[in-house]
């Protein structure tokens, strides 16, 4: 799940609107805390927090009522970003158990065996759609390759932060942070991309 997860999430992305991979990833919380209980023996929300994961659920059901591709396709619009959410799901609960039972004490392991094990699914991926054609197209440049590798760290950086994360914190208190800086992405997404969600959509995210 940890190794599907990376190109998954990247299928995902490419939908017009990145609202809807935000939309979905603030839908985790309610899911995640009740393997929390199952998995962790976490105490179950109080009915203060459910509420409040239930008013997320509402505010992304009205995303997805104002979401042109959800009109037009139905919910084979968010087939990958369905799959996505399901591993994240996984991965944040039963994985973090397998984790914790394996004895994996420094989060450095983790990233190098969830960057590894998602090498071959993404390069299947690439061979089963267009990205090896697209590759053939690039037209390198210094700047671009620093600005590629800029990003190769920061995602370490990411994935290191995240695994340290996890491994301090429930793993519901864990996905309610991971969706913090929602609002903070939209608006980026909104000044940057001419592909974003209407202002009902936005509005209902927030």
């Amino acid at each position: 799940a940890g190794g599907a997860g990376p190109p998954l999430e990247s299928l995902g992305l490419r939908s017009p609107q990145v609202e809807t991979v935000i939309v979905f990833r603030a839908c985790a919380p309610l899911a995640v805390s009740v393997f929390d209980y199952a998995f962790h023996k976490r105490a179950l929300p109080s009915a203060r927090s459910c509420a409040g994961m239930l008013v997320i659920v509402a505010g992304a059901l009205g995303y997805v009522s104002t979401d042109n591709r959800f009109l037009a396709d139905g919910l084979a619009a968010y087939f990958w970003v369905l799959v996505w959410w399901g591993l994240l799901v996984f991965q944040l609960t039963y994985g973090k158990h397998l984790v914790s039972n394996l004895g994996i004490k420094s989060a450095w392991s983790a990233v190098l065996y969830t960057n590894t094990l998602s090498l071959l699914p993404t390069l299947l991926i690439g061979v089963l759609g267009q990205d090896l054609q697209l590759l053939r197209e690039v037209t390198w440049s210094g700047v671009g390759l620093c600005w590629l590798s800029a990003s190769c760290v920061l995602g370490l950086g990411i994935s290191w932060a995240g695994f340290k994360c996890q491994s301090l914190l429930a793993a519901t208190t864990y996905t309610v942070i991971g969706v913090l800086n929602k609002m903070l992405t939209v608006l980026l997404n909104a000044l940057m991309w001419e592909h974003h969600a209407s202002a009902m959509g936005i509005a209902s995210l927030a």
